[in-house]
């Protein structure tokens, strides 16, 4: 569950699919400004901020790295303009999986002579999902969120 940032520029965007709420990139490569490349393999980009990262684009790019997925949350361009989203594809699926595992729960205990490991299971790992995807959500945005502060007070002075 990490949030870090690239100051740097996209070099190249490979898109390997995409659908109305996210894009997935078989690779993307950054030249950083400090002279060194990077490369994040599958990563995941919401479409508000996969429109932004097209080669050429320069500026700092904040990247999150969750349970199973990283990617892009936000890009801030050299002017202070900034573009940000989270791919909660996964956060949601965790909340379907709780939700299915509970009414299971409830219906194999009234209905049945007992309750499933399988159950228990599915409640588990949506559980641990959830909770691993939502953190490194939630550490981004913090990221994203006290650099945008940090740079309105440089702005001011």
């Amino acid at each position: 569950m990490a949030a870090s940032t690239i100051d740097g520029t996209v070099e190249t965007a490979d898109i390997k699919r995409q659908n109305k709420m996210l894009h997935q990139y078989r690779s993307l490569r950054f030249k950083l400004d400090s002279g060194g490349e990077r490369v994040i393999s599958n990563a995941v980009v919401d479409n508000v901020v996969a429109a932004r990262l097209q080669p050429g684009a320069a500026g700092r790019f904040y990247l999150f790295d969750a349970f199973d997925v990283k990617g892009v949350y936000a890009y801030r361009d050299a002017l202070g303009q900034s573009v940000a989203g989270y791919p909660g594809q996964n956060e949601k699926l965790g909340l379907i999986a709780i939700g299915i595992g509970l009414v299971a729960l409830v219906l194999f205990g009234l209905f049945s002579d007992g309750i499933p490991v399988i159950v228990f299971v599915g409640i588990g790992l949506g559980a641990l999902g959830l909770f691993l995807t939502r953190s490194a959500r939630l550490a981004v945005e913090r990221l994203f969120a006290a650099d945008n502060a940090a740079a309105v007070t440089t702005a001011k002075l």
